[in-house]
C-alpha cells in the first residue's frame, strides 16, 4: 500500500509546508500571470479557501525567487527578475476597537520593518495614521514595493463603525496614490462593494475578470487526479468505489463547482494516521 504524504492541517505557511515536505495542491502555475496582468488585485473568497497560503507563496517568490518551488509549476514560469520587498499586513491582527487607528499604526509600521524597508523604529512610533503614512512614503521612496493585505474586512465584521471606515478610507486612498507599488493584493471574505470603504479606482476584482487566473479551489477532475492515492485508500477503508466516493465528495463539499483543499485535507487526514481509521465527513468551520 502506498505511504501517503502527511497533509498540512492548519498550516498556511508555504515555507513550512515545503520544509516539512507536506502534501500540497500545486496551483502555482497561475502566480506569474496574476502579478504580471493584474498588478493591483482584489480577491474575495470564503474562509479556508487558501487566501493566506496564496499570500505566503507570493511572499516567498518575491523575496527568494523559486528557491522553495522546486518541482512545482512556478519553478519554470516565475520570472527570476521579479524581486521586491514584501509588506504583509494581516487585518485579523488589528483589533477593531476605539484604539483602531493606533493599532493599525503599530501593525503597519511593524510590517514595513519586517519587510526590511525601514531600519529605524524610532521614527515610526506614531499613533497618527496620516503622519505615519507620510513617513513611510518618504522612507521608501524609490524602492519597489509589494503589498499583500489579508483579511482586509476583519475590522468591519463586527458591524458598521464609521470611525473605522474613515480610517480605512484614508489608508486605502494612500495605497492607491503610491506609484512605487509593483504589486498589490487585497484578500478577504467580504466584497468591498458591500461597504463604504474605498479601495482605489485601479483595483482589479479577480472575481469579475473573465481572464483572471483560477488561484483558489479545485475542480472535481483535479481532485480526482491530485488526491488519487488518497482516494484509492479511502475507497478501500470505506468499502466503496471511486465513482461513488467522488459523487459523495461532490455532494458534501462542492461549492459552485469548486472544492477547497482545506476541507479535503481534513477528510483524508485519517488515512495518514496510524491504524485503519476511516475518513469522516466534516463541515466547514
Amino acid at each position: 500500500m502506498t505511504t501517503l504524504t502527511r497533509l498540512p492541517i492548519g498550516l498556511s505557511s508555504w515555507a513550512q509546508i515545503r520544509r516539512e515536505q507536506l502534501f500540497f495542491c500545486d496551483k502555482t502555475e497561475q502566480l506569474s500571470q496574476l502579478v504580471q496582468h493584474f498588478p493591483r488585485a482584489f480577491l474575495a473568497a470564503p474562509r479556508r479557501s487558501g487566501k493566506t497560503l496564496l499570500c505566503s507563496q507570493l511572499t516567498e517568490l518575491y523575496t527568494l525567487g523559486t528557491e522553495l518551488f522546486t518541482g512545482t509549476k512556478a519553478e519554470f514560469r516565475w520570472p527570476q527578475s521579479l524581486r521586491a520587498a514584501v509588506v504583509n499586513l494581516k487585518f485579523g491582527t488589528v483589533p477593531a476597537n476605539q484604539n483602531f487607528e493606533a493599532n493599525l499604526c503599530v501593525r503597519l509600521a511593524t510590517a514595513f520593518i519586517m519587510a526590511g524597508l525601514v531600519e529605524s523604529t524610532a521614527a515610526l512610533e506614531q499613533e497618527n495614521l496620516v503622519a505615519l503614512m507620510a513617513q513611510l512614503e518618504l522612507l521608501t521612496q524609490g524602492q519597489d514595493l509589494v503589498i499583500l493585505i489579508d483579511e482586509w474586512d476583519k475590522p468591519l465584521s463586527a458591524g458598521t463603525d464609521r470611525a473605522i471606515e474613515a480610517r480605512l478610507n484614508t489608508f486605502y486612498a494612500w495605497l492607491s496614490s503610491l506609484e512605487n507599488i509593483k504589486f498589490l493584493l487585497i484578500t478577504g471574505i467580504m466584497h468591498y462593494r458591500e461597504t463604504d470603504v474605498f479601495l482605489g479606482p485601479d483595483l482589479r476584482d479577480l472575481g469579475q475578470e473573465p481572464c483572471a487566473p483560477a488561484l483558489l479551489g479545485l475542480t472535481l477532475d483535479e481532485v480526482s487526479a491530485i488526491y488519487s492515492d488518497y482516494l484509492d485508500q479511502a475507497t478501500q477503508r470505506l468499502n466503496t468505489s471511486r465513482e461513488v466516493l467522488l459523487a459523495q465528495i461532490k455532494q458534501h463539499y462542492g461549492q459552485n463547482g469548486t472544492y477547497s483543499p482545506w476541507i479535503l485535507n481534513q477528510f483524508f487526514e485519517p488515512l495518514t494516521l496510524p491504524g485503519e481509521l476511516k475518513p469522516q465527513w466534516v463541515k466547514f468551520r
